[in-house]
């Protein structure tokens, strides 16, 4: 282990508590979406109902002022423009925090169905058929309108179910994961410093014996010579002690041969 490893798990560790705080962010952005949506779907089919029975009584007061009006839409709407659709969904996206969002739009050609709407109400009827005409038009957007909530709705839906799984990965499982290899590794570290002080300082206390060993060492041979220099003064005072009684001895002899020879 080193320090070199240790800084890159900090990094990584830096990485995911950001990136987790700002997966954090976008999930609460898709929360208060979501919830918005949710409301709004709520509201639209609460609506809807009411719209719809709207509908559904001017197509009959339409049936009853001009009669079965069934077939004559149909070969009304095949004659006039049998390749081109006189209403179709305009599909884009929304952008939310990076989470496109699905949108439809109900495009209608009003004056075709205009056209189509008088070319059946020849026989009578026309203000009945009109008025069924729009309420059925307006279900048809509220309709379109709901269905483009719920596909926003579904799709937040997944996302925010991803974005939480992530979360919860890094926040419970990487994170945990990489402060556990970060105290592993600085435990080692610790070990690892504690182990090189320790070296040191037997360094450090055999190279202090040594340097008193080697000390001493000297001083014993400062004594030695000493004691040899003081040895060597003995011995030459010795041979010099030695040297004069040798004379004195010689010079009485001398002087006893002196007295016998007289």
């Amino acid at each position: 282990m080193s320090r070199a490893i240790l800084q890159a798990l900090k990094q990584r560790k830096t990485a995911a508590v950001k990136g987790k705080n700002l997966l954090k962010k976008k999930r609460d952005a898709m929360f208060a979406r979501f919830r918005s949506i949710q409301a709004e779907i709520r509201q639209a089919k609460l609506d809807m109902s009411p719209i719809v029975k709207s509908a559904s009584w001017a197509l009959t007061e339409a049936q009853f002022s001009a009669g079965d009006i069934s077939g004559r839409v149909i070969s009304s709407i095949a004659s006039s423009c049998p390749d081109q659709p006189h209403s179709f969904l305009k599909t884009s996206t929304e952008n939310l925090a990076g989470v496109m969002l699905p949108k439809f739009e109900l495009i209608s050609d009003n004056e075709g169905i205009s056209s189509i709407v008088s070319s059946v109400a020849i026989t009578g009827g026309s203000q009945r058929l009109k008025s069924a005409q729009k309420a059925y038009n307006k279900a048809l957007v509220h309709l379109v309108h709901i269905a483009s909530l719920q596909s926003c709705y579904l799709a937040l839906n997944d996302v925010i179910r991803i974005t939480s799984k992530r979360v919860n990965a890094l926040e419970y499982v990487v994170i945990p994961k990489l402060e556990e290899s970060i105290k592993e590794v600085e435990t080692e570290l610790e070990e690892q410093e504690r182990e090189e002080f320790f070296r040191l300082k037997k360094v450090k206390d055999k190279k202090q014996r040594d340097d008193a060993l080697a000390g001493q060492m000297e001083l014993l041979q400062e004594e030695l010579k000493r004691t040899k220099a003081l040895a060597d003064e003995i011995d030459k005072v010795e041979v010099q002690v030695g040297m004069k009684k040798a004379e004195s001895v010689e010079e009485e002899e001398e002087e006893e041969e002196e007295e016998v020879v007289f």
